[in-house]
Order: C-alpha cells, then structure tokens, then sequence
C-alpha cells in the first residue's frame, strides 16, 4: 500500500510540472507569481493508514508557499524562488530557491549558508536505484515519473534512429538493410552503455514478472525482423500526415495532424515473447482549452501459445508415460542417485522453480490510460478540467487518480486529487490545493546549462572531501533551521515522520 501511494503522490507531483501553462509570451519568456495553501484529507486513506496521514495532514494543513516562477524558452531555464510558511504564522518563513534546467538542477536557502546543491539529472536512475538497495525506499518510481530520466536512458537508441532512419520529409522505402544497421547500433548500445541497462533493471526489479520484462528488452534489437517480415517498409507522408506500413499492407504507425488535432496511433506485430505493443494518442483543441486520451498496452497477442509451455508440457507427458514402464531395478538405481546429494537440480526442479518464481510469463505487461478534459491554453483563464489516469499490469504497480481543477481569470485556482470515480459519483478529496498565480514582468534566466559547478555540492556524488565540508558549513545551519520548523510542527506529524522513518530502516542507519 505505501509503495502505491508513493507511486501516486509522485505522479500527481510530476504531472503539475509537466502540465503545459502559457501566459502572454514576452520573448518567450514567462514568469508567474504564486500563493498557495494545501489540504491533506486523512479519512480519505485506507484505514490502516488513516492515523499516520492524520499527522502528516495536522501539518499539510498548516502550511503555505508563495514565490515566482518564471521560465525561458530561448535558454531552456527555469527559476522559482519560493518561501514556505506557517499559515498561522505568517512571518515564521523558510526561504528556498531552485534553478536549472531539465537535466541539471541546482538549489539553495539562507537556511544552508547560501550553499548550493547540484542535482545531475542524468544520475537521478542511479541514485535511485542505490537508495532501493540500501534503504529499501521506492527511489525508481520517482525517477520513472520524470520523463526526462526515461529520455536519457535511451538517447543512444534515439541518436541512431535519427542517425540511420532519420525524418522523413516525403515518401519512400525503409530497407530491412537500414533497419538491421539500426538493430545492431542498437544492441551495442544496450550491451556498452550503463544507462538502458541501469533502466531496465530498475524497472525489472520493481515489477511482478522480472523475467518477462528483462527477455522483452533483450529481444529488441531483433525485433526488426519480425516487424518487417524480411521485406521493406513503406513510409508515405502528406500534408500532415505520417503512415508507415509492412508489404502486407499493415498499417504499423500513423499521425495525422491539423492545426487544432492531432492522432498518433502504433500497433506492433507480437515480440518473440507474445507481446503486441499497442500506443495512441489524440489531442483536440478548441482554441482556448485542449483535451486529450492516451493509451499505451503491451500485452499477450490473443490465442498466443508459449512454446516453452507446450514443451515442459511434453516433457512431463513424457516422464510419466516412462515412469510407468519403470521395474524395480531401475526403481532402486533411480533412488540411489537421487541419494547422490541435495544439491542436486534436475532439469525438471529447474523448470519447478521457474514456475514458482513466476511461472508462464503474464498475459498483461502494462495498461496505461489518461485523460484530460478541457485543459486551459492560457493561464489565467475562466475553467474548469480533470486529469485522470490508471495503471495496471505486471510491469508497474497498479494504480488510479484523477486531478479536478478550477481556474478563475484573477488568478485564483484549485487542484484537488481525487481517488477514482465513476461518473455520476462524489469525488472523494485526498488532496487539495488553493491559492492565487498570476502573470508578473517576466526575467532574464540564463543558461543554467553553462552553469559553473566550481563551489557547487554534487548531492549524487559525494566524496570524503565535500562531505566533510558540507557538514562543516552547510549541515549546522540547515539543522538548526529544521529544528525550528519541527519545533513548529505539530506532534502528531513529527511521530507520523518518526513511525516512518522507522519503518523504512533511515532511522537505525541514522542512529548507527
């Protein structure tokens, strides 16, 4: 239950940022002033649950944040310069300030010596993956949920798309040379580089069917044989429009697109595993708002057999049938070699473990379906929208949330999450947020990219050096800053903080 719950918090929690907002654009250069309150509803969890969140709501209800964001389209950056309060306190304040961009972000407060913290981005799949093994905290999700960690992991295979395939600009054939040129870049890349390798582990170990998820990925780079049949594949282009198509005439990928639309749409033959991956998406826009469904399935291709199914069936079928003709003298040699040791594995305990492990691979790899209805172009505006989205199969934990909002033309919002409802039915509130963001004089943001790292703390890569000197002239201040929030803080959150930390192994870590 709180490996689901992380899960959904996270989602809701990249999807705010990854949500497009735009106001009247000044150079492309946006910025927002903001003031927001939150509401945390614990009779909305699980009972099992519900007298923890209490604690954490006793102090999510008292606290505020207010600051600007702005962003730059030109240089890639963002700034958001923020202070977190007390409501009923407004002068108690923890300032706060993060900057960047999407693959490096750097943060830094009063509250740490003026400090600054660097978060490589590109090392977020790592990091997390470390902190799974060894504090046991579902880190990977969260980096899962950020797009730009799936992005990086597989650069290299994008870069030899475009270096092989490229874009298509008019109609023409893809050789099944080009794609085998393709395949074996591909597979060099998964074999050589960390980054795929890192990912797709990560993702293998978080699901119910490790086995199924790591054999998909490995059979990639041949997948190209069994797409194109051994024959070209065609690709015709139009005015907006994109189709590419097997030489049986099977559509395999299509866009189209218009100026308030747009349909992407790709269904794939079966891997050598079963599984069909299937994606779609459709975008309409009114002028004002946007709407959009997106569905991506990779599952069992229906009245798929799996052979290593018929085959350990076979040889089960075959073992009894031999079994029966058995005499008492190969009855008592077959006892004396199984006498032999305990460790020994026949082939036939292997295929028991196998099962037990996990046994035929699933039917359902992934389901994921989302939808957005009435999503405003500009911000602020009079409207009303929901953002819903639900996960099921092995590969990810299952899970299902739903976002309604409310904006008003002053500036004013709300975002509430809701657990799943059907239509018709009252929505039941986890979480809520209300406050006011309005357009200010946007800002010059630089290129955090070109950023100078000289001074900086590399939170991913700590050595004894920095650590030492971290804990010299940042660790004190942030301490004490911390220690008057807590100080602050309601009991009943700082023992539903304790009861976590405990159960999660920090704290006997912390107290070694």
């Amino acid at each position: 239950m709180a490996r689901h719950l992380f899960c959904l918090f996270c989602t809701v929690l990249l999807l705010a940022a990854a949500v497009p907002a735009s106001a009247e654009e000044t150079g492309g250069r946006y910025s927002y002033d903001f003031d927001l309150t939150f509401s945390l509803n614990a009779d909305a969890f699980p009972a099992v649950m519900r007298s923890r969140a209490a604690g954490y709501a006793s102090l999510a209800n008292r606290l505020g944040i207010r600051g600007n964001l702005a962003w730059s389209d030109e240089t890639k950056s963002m700034d958001l310069d923020a202070v977190i309060y007390y409501t009923d306190r407004p002068s108690l304040t923890y300032p706060i300030r993060f900057f960047g961009t999407r693959s490096w972000l750097f943060c830094t407060s009063p509250i740490m010596n003026d400090a600054v913290l660097f978060f490589d981005l590109n090392g977020l799949m790592e990091y997390a993956v470390k902190v799974k093994n060894t504090l046991a905290l579902p880190m990977p999700y969260l980096a899962f949920l950020y797009p730009y960690t799936t992005e990086y992991a597989f650069s290299g295979v994008t870069r030899a798309w475009q270096q092989v395939i490229g874009t298509f600009r008019k109609s023409k054939k893809v050789t099944v040379a080009r794609l085998q040129e393709l395949s074996e870049l591909c597979a060099e890349e998964f074999k050589n580089s960390p980054h795929p390798q890192r990912w797709v582990s990560a993702l293998a170990d978080g699901s119910e069917s490790p086995d199924a998820i790591e054999a998909e990925f490995a059979s990639l780079p041949g997948y190209y044989q069994l797409v194109t049949g051994g024959k070209p594949l065609s690709v015709t282009v139009g005015k907006g429009s994109e189709t590419w198509q097997d030489s049986k005439g099977q559509t395999l990928f299509s866009r189209e697109e218009t100026d308030d639309s747009l349909s992407l749409s790709l269904a794939l033959p079966a891997s050598e595993n079963g599984y069909e991956p299937a994606f779609s998406l459709s975008r309409s826009g009114s002028g004002s708002a946007v709407s959009f469904t997106l569905s991506a399935r990779v599952a069992r291709a229906e009245g798929w057999e799996d052979p290593q199914e018929d085959s350990a069936a076979e040889e089960e079928y075959a073992e009894e049938e031999y079994t029966e003709e058995y005499d008492d003298e190969y009855a008592e040699a077959y006892d004396a070699y199984d006498d032999y040791g305990e460790g020994y594995t026949t082939g036939s305990d292997e295929y028991d473990d196998y099962g037990e492990y996990g046994g035929a691979f699933p039917d359902l790899l992934l389901d994921f379906t989302a939808e957005g209805s009435d999503l405003p172009l500009a911000f602020p505006a009079d409207a009303s929208f929901s953002v819903s989205a639900s996960m099921r199969g092995a590969a990810y934990p299952d899970f299902d949330f739903r976002v309604i909002g409310e904006t008003k033309a002053d500036g004013s919002l709300t975002l509430s999450l809701c657990k799943a409802f059907a239509e018709g039915d009252e929505p039941a509130t986890i979480f809520s947020c209300t406050g006011t963001a309005v357009p200010a004089e946007p800002k010059d943001i630089p290129d955090y990219q070109a950023q100078s790292l000289d001074g900086v703390y590399n939170i991913f890569a700590f050595n004894e050096i920095s650590l030492s000197d971290f804990s010299h002239n940042v660790l004190p201040p942030l301490v004490r800053s911390l220690f008057s929030f807590v100080a602050e803080a309601p009991t009943a959150a700082c023992q539903s903080f304790l009861d976590d930390l405990t159960d999660s192994g920090v704290l006997d870590m912390l107290l070694e």
